[in-house]
């Protein structure tokens, strides 16, 4: 390693040089040399501060992007140190450093985006380029105190006091040194005639760095690359990707739709554009705020061709399983608000930054709660750090009220583009269905990472099929076009499905796959091109979305001082996996939680009972819940099916610089029930215990196949949950309820194998956040249904009389209407 830190100072010298006979502007540090390191995953990456090293950036197996600015002279003075063991401190952390990697252009594989990559050594030939950067600004303080077993209490909040002094401090130093990065790289691009790509502000900050968008020539984008180094991820402007159909006329439909009450929630529709004037749409318009961000197009009319976009994904929000056959008159269920961000194209300028289109719109459509989102980009990556368009969505409903439901993206109809391959293009090469959806290329697109929006997938709703034509899934298969998961780290990604229709493909020569009538939903569409006012010709995950959406903003009509976690929550719990994706393989990755279902989101039944309740917590703390269960319910002689469905919905502030979802949040929660024939005190003691314990991380090796069967700690008393919270313990193996911030849970017991008392415990733990006492906001959720039709028991009614009494030190938790 001596020899690598040597090479490491000799190429940095060598490259300052080359910088200069090539007439490149000067740089104004010289001493912050760019590091990629290999550690010891095992090993605290903090401490790698120790050796002069600032972390820039934590990459995937161990790998750390750095930045050095001493000259690596601490750096040499540790490792000689650890060779002649004159000092024994840094003994552990030395031999943690398995590797300096002196090869800058592996450090730009994890820097550049795939198909930036591809063309790097042709990239001064760009004359001008629209990329994304992240940065970071990144300061570690120190943990918050811990109260050993003998310190008295004063002593303690002395030193909680010292430490509130010291993070007001860090906070000031943070900001200063997001401040002087942000003049270092103003200054370095603006040389190369680089220019941000903004309307409003230039960055998207987060704690521990910044995004922008940025226009700058293929030579300037080279040497940003190569010698700013707090750089850890650069991706090249995308096109956004909606749908791709064909067009028919369908008569018009003679319907009048009156306006909705004052008082009904708005959603807030982010597309190409509305018909505003549309006579099915009018009169549920809120035309007041109505905006295009298109460059030198104010108009914010639906200009897609063939129907267009905005207007459909409009009326799907109203009508989600299309206008009524029968009758003239029908009330629209919520106001609609346009802002138009795609042009007549339905693609996104490239001067267009949409982090910043982001925080603009949810600035100017307050108080609106609900934003649909149908648009995506139309390449998939490969994601190490949470991409700056899903980071600044999870940062607005961190900061704000809100929710997003966003399409997970589709997969074209074909594609020239060999990096993003359509149906047809795996279909010929010899890929079938529904393999080719498991394929890389086939995975969601940004911003459908968002880890606290709601991403909607979707499945099919036909089985048609005649002599020339058909359907390439099946009812209640995976639509051919429905990008699929997991998100980022584990997420489960797409959160939901909705009926989005399917291609059809031609039987004799399967050389077509096209948008059929016979396969596509009803919907609302733009008469511009003097079509029709409702068709069936197009299919898309971006005509699903709004169909989750309408469930969201009929729970906002129901709970209009809820939060909307608890919205969140209730859409989940309400979805159910099909029996169909018991032929579909990893099937939680195309379907999530499964199609929602409106009645079981909003009303309850004799058969089926959901309570809930809204909290905050902090880090190593708890609440719990108690439910009773009644003795009609549970006693001896009884053998009835009952599901239980239990939903955990929470947020907490985001951040860019790391990975996993406990190093991108700043505290993260689950939930934990009591187990059969546990008392209340014996399960508070063991959830008041597990706060006390110091290891946080629940992130775990991989599981091999051998040992997936080998769970030690699952005791026969426990309920056997589908997913489960240790990625081996659920029947569903390799995915975990804690990599997801919206976590839910089910199974089935017979009625006489419950508990009396059902305690449920929401529990906090510690992200990046120092501060201990910050509060994180969820909704936890809790269903039971009798499945056993031939019984007759009013769970609804016989749980509600049972837990009309707050029962003393638990919290009180609510039964849905």
């Amino acid at each position: 390693m001596t020899a690598q830190l040597q090479s490491v100072k000799e190429s940095w010298e060598l490259n300052l040089q080359e910088r200069e006979e090539s007439g490149l502007p000067e740089i104004s540090d010289k001493k912050t040399i760019p590091i990629f390191l290999h550690i010891d995953l095992a090993k605290d990456v903090e401490s790698l501060k120790s050796f002069g090293i600032e972390v820039i950036s934590e990459e995937e197996e161990g790998f750390i992007l750095g930045a050095n600015s001493d000259d690596l002279k601490t750096f040499s003075d540790r490792l000689e140190q650890f060779l002649n063991q004159s000092n024994k401190k840094f003994k552990d952390s030395a031999a943690g450093i398995f590797d300096l990697i002196t090869e800058p252009t592996e450090r730009l594989k994890r820097i550049l985006s795939a198909n930036l990559l591809a063309k790097w050594e042709r990239l001064q030939e760009e004359r001008e380029i629209v990329v994304y950067i992240a940065i970071s600004s990144y300061l570690k303080i120190p943990d918050y105190p811990t109260q050993g077993g003998n310190q008295p209490d004063d002593s303690y909040n002395s030193s909680v006091a010292r430490w509130k002094d010291r993070n007001q401090e860090w906070q000031v130093a943070k900001d200063e040194l997001c401040m002087e990065r942000q003049t270092a790289f103003e200054n370095f691009i603006r040389p190369h005639n680089g220019v941000f790509v903004s309307l409003v502000s230039q960055y998207a900050e987060f704690d521990d760095g910044f995004g922008c968008k940025i226009r700058i020539s293929g030579v300037g984008l080279k040497d940003l690359a190569l010698n700013f180094p707090f750089i850890f991820n650069i991706l090249e402007h995308d096109p956004l990707l909606s749908f791709q159909g064909t067009t028919e006329l369908e008569r018009l439909l003679e319907i009048e739709v009156a306006a909705p009450d004052e008082n009904f929630p708005k959603v807030c529709v982010i597309d190409s554009g509305i018909q505003e004037g549309h006579r099915l749409l009018a009169p549920a318009i809120d035309g007041t705020l109505s905006i295009s961000y298109v460059p030198n197009d104010l108009d914010t009319f639906d200009k897609v061709s063939n129907g267009g976009h905005g207007t459909r994904v409009a009326g799907a929000v109203l009508f989600p399983i299309g206008l009524p056959s029968n009758g003239t008159h029908v009330k629209a269920p919520f106001w609609i608000q346009n802002a138009r961000i795609l042009d007549d194209e339905n693609l996104l300028s490239s001067s267009l930054n949409e982090s910043d289109l982001m925080k603009m719109i949810v600035d100017r459509f307050k108080p609106t709660r609900i934003f649909n989102l149908s648009v995506s980009n139309g390449r998939p990556e490969n994601y190490i750090h949470m991409p700056l368009w899903s980071a600044t969505i999870d940062k607005l409903i961190w900061e704000n009220d809100i929710l997003f439901c966003i399409a997970a993206g589709n997969i074209s109809q074909h594609s020239n583009n060999p990096e993003i391959p359509g149906v047809l293009n795996y279909l010929t090469d010899g890929v079938v269905y529904p393999a080719f959806l498991k394929h890389g290329k086939s995975k969601i697109t940004n911003p459908g990472y968002s880890c606290f929006a709601l991403t909607v997938g979707s499945i099919s709703d036909s089985e048609f099929e005649d002599e020339v034509f058909k359907c390439i899934g099946s009812r209640d298969l995976p639509s051919a076009f429905s990008r699929s998961g997991l998100g980022l780290w584990g997420m489960i990604k797409p959160d939901v499905v909705e009926y989005g229709g399917d291609f059809v493909i031609n039987k004799p020569t399967g050389d077509n796959v096209i948008a059929h009538t016979e396969s596509s939903p009803n919907l609302i569409r733009s008469t511009r091109d003097n079509g029709p006012a409702v068709g069936r010709d197009v299919v898309g995950t971006s005509f699903t979305t709004p169909k989750v959406t309408h469930i969201v903003a009929s729970l906002q009509n129901l709970y209009p001082h809820e939060t909307t976690l608890l919205y969140r929550a209730l859409v989940v719990q309400s979805a159910r996996i099909p029996s169909a994706a018991e032929k579909i393989e990893e099937f939680i990755s195309h379907y999530g939680y499964g199609i929602p279902n409106i009645e079981r989101a909003i009303s309850n039944s004799t058969r089926r009972v959901t309570l809930y309740a809204s909290g905050l917590v902090n880090p190593k703390n708890s609440d719990l819940y108690l439910v009773k269960l009644p003795n009609e319910i549970t006693r001896p002689g009884y053998d009835y099916d009952v599901l239980i469905e239990i939903t955990l919905s929470f947020k907490a502030e985001p951040r860019i610089t790391r990975r996993k979802t406990n190093s991108y949040l700043s505290a993260w929660l689950d939930w934990e029930t009591s187990r059969k024939g546990e008392t209340q005190k014996t399960f508070s003691e063991r959830i008041l215990a597990a706060n006390n314990e110091t290891q946080e991380d629940f992130e775990e090796p991989n599981l091999d196949e051998e040992n997936t069967d080998n769970v030690d700690d699952l005791k026969p008393e426990s309920f056997k949950w589908t997913i489960g919270s240790k990625g081996k313990d659920g029947e569903l193996k390799g995915v975990k309820r804690q990599d997801s911030t919206v976590q839910k849970d089910w199974c089935i017991e017979k009625s006489n194998q419950l508990p009396k008392e059902f305690l449920i415990a929401v529990k906090g733990h510690k992200g990046w956040e120092k501060n201990l006492d910050k509060e994180i906001p969820y909704s936890i959720v809790v269903s039971f249904e009798v499945l056993n039709t031939e019984i007759e028991v009013d769970i609804y009614n016989l749980v509600r009389i049972e837990n009309q009494v707050e029962v003393e030190s638990q919290q009180e938790i609510q039964i849905t209407t």
